[in-house]
């Protein structure tokens, strides 16, 4: 980032007041791409078995 880019730091001290309250100051888990990744995996995996189970069932 170029210095022009910068904030001063009485505007910096004011961005962090703001993002540190209301909305932002939510504590949140951290972010877990394995476990995103389990979910798709699993949820893809379902789909596939209960698709093939009803195409055996309707289609002889």
């Amino acid at each position: 980032m170029s210095e022009a880019g910068k904030l001063h730091p009485e505007d910096q001290q004011r961005v962090d007041a703001f993002t540190s309250t209301g909305i932002h100051s939510v504590p949140r888990k951290p972010f877990r791409p394995l476990v995103l990744l389990a979910v798709i995996l699993a949820v893809t995996t379902a789909m596939t078995v209960l698709s093939i189970a009803i195409e055996r069932m309707y289609i002889p």
